[in-house]
């Protein structure tokens, strides 16, 4: 039998929940839910181009530790 077992999730283009705010991808908003229904699963945020509020604001979007 496979594994079901979801061993993380990836972001790409990260930054864009940033820069572009809520109308980039309106899912990128519920992924705090994926977070709640998930908790144990970790978040992969990918971006090649990223500043450090751009950073913050992602963790934050995320809600995700540091």
């Amino acid at each position: 039998a496979a594994n079901k077992t979801l061993l993380y999730a990836a972001i790409d283009e990260a930054h864009c929940i940033s820069q572009w705010g809520h109308d980039f991808r309106p899912a990128y908003r519920r992924l705090r839910i994926f977070r709640d229904l998930c908790p144990g699963v970790p978040l992969l945020a990918c971006t090649a181009t990223s500043t450090p509020k751009v950073r913050d604001d992602v963790i934050d979007s995320l809600s995700t530790s540091q």
